[in-house]
């Protein structure tokens, strides 16, 4: 059982980090002016996910 949450725990970890590193890979593509259909495609998040990491990248963007 131990091993079993073990296990969980390590998936767990992996998918958070696979968000953590795509939302960093698309704040460097909108910086860099791609395409959010292209993003999208890219980093094979939805339309809605994306659109809603330009919202926080242009709030991050605005007030730093």
């Amino acid at each position: 059982m131990a091993q079993e949450w073990r296990y969980e725990g390590r998936q767990e970890g992996r998918q958070e980090g696979l968000k953590v590193a795509s939302r960093n890979a698309a704040f460097n593509l909108f910086m860099m002016g791609v395409d959010d259909v292209f993003i999208a495609q890219a980093l094979d998040l939805s339309m809605r996910e994306v659109t809603r990491l330009r919202v926080q990248y242009q709030k991050k963007s605005h007030s730093g």
